[in-house]
């Protein structure tokens, strides 16, 4: 993914704050919380309150009843979503908007990761879209996913579990740094965070292990022009890959770059900056990719073409 056009994008989103989204946690009473109002119309109301002002135990009551084997509430929520943007119910979705919000507040890793899940992802967006704060300022974060944000494997993957985890990091890089920047609180921002390191962990090991992906990158780099396109597409996702393996362990980051560097890493930046001496290079740099520039970046083989908006 083009770490350069969430940067873009970004630019339209105010800046992180330190409260927790103008919840006043002290508000809700104390009583446990057996079951949650249905997610239907008639309810959101109600549960947007309860979800917004609940303590921390209510939290994680509210966690364990969402996340339980047998509910369905997220689907039905969403469906909700659905039907209320239909009918263009704009109260409903401004508390959509609160319920979706406040669920990832309640700062619960593997809800967070269902909500940008492949099933959730779209309405979980679009929901976030009618922040009742800024109700003349929609952003469509739908559209950039769909539109803009398109997905490119420059040497293929055949692992779908690692090609998940690269959409998931990006989402979850998405929602940190430009959905809901101006409201995360440095727990829930943390988690985020969290989940995103961990899948740059998952997605490294798992293309050290593989032994398709990277000799294909180092095929296609030494067959390549150094000038066209696609040899930059690849020495970028190199660049990408170096960048988040400082987040594994000392013994493993090692055996990653001997890795690399058996394949010919060091040829690679050779003909790299001889390239870039010499002018041949495309003008495009190579700018910052680690997780704070972008989520997901090019990680995985990965980058985006992007129409310009």
């Amino acid at each position: 993914y083009e770490s350069a056009l969430l940067q873009q994008h970004a630019a339209h989103a105010p800046g992180r704050g330190r409260e927790r989204g103008g919840f006043d946690m002290g508000r809700a009473a104390a009583r446990p919380i057996a079951k949650l109002p249905p997610p239907d119309v008639a309810h959101l109301a109600e549960l947007a309150a309860l979800v917004q002002d609940a303590t921390p135990a209510q939290q994680d009551q509210i966690t364990r009843l969402v996340l339980a084997p047998d509910s369905t509430f997220l689907g039905a929520l969403m469906d909700t979503f659905a039907q209320a943007e239909d009918l263009e119910d704009t109260e409903s979705l401004h508390n959509l908007f609160r319920v979706v919000r406040a669920l990832i507040m309640l700062n619960e890793g593997s809800l967070i990761e269902m909500l940008v899940g492949d099933d959730l992802v779209e309405s979980t967006l679009g929901a976030l879209e009618y922040d009742p704060e800024t109700p003349g300022s929609r952003i469509k974060h739908r559209h950039f996913l769909q539109k803009q944000a398109t997905f490119k494997q420059v040497v293929p993957i055949g692992n779908d579990q690692v090609v998940s985890k690269i959409h998931q990091t990006f989402r979850v890089g998405y929602l940190k740094d430009v959905v809901l920047a101006r409201v995360l609180d440095d727990a829930v921002y943390s988690t985020l965070g969290s989940i995103m390191l961990c899948n740059y962990v998952e997605i490294l090991t798992a293309f050290q292990q593989d032994s398709d992906v990277l000799p294909a990158v180092f095929d296609k780099l030494k067959s390549l022009p150094p000038t066209s396109p696609e040899w930059m597409d690849l020495l970028l996702f190199l660049q990408e890959v170096c960048t988040q393996a400082k987040h594994l362990h000392v013994q493993q980051r090692a055996s990653f770059y001997n890795t690399l560097v058996r394949l010919g890493l060091l040829d690679i930046i050779t003909t790299s900056l001889q390239v870039g001496r010499d002018g041949g290079a495309p003008k495009e740099g190579l700018g910052a990719s680690d997780e704070c520039a972008g989520p997901g970046a090019r990680a995985g083989a990965a980058r985006s073409d992007s129409d310009a908006d």
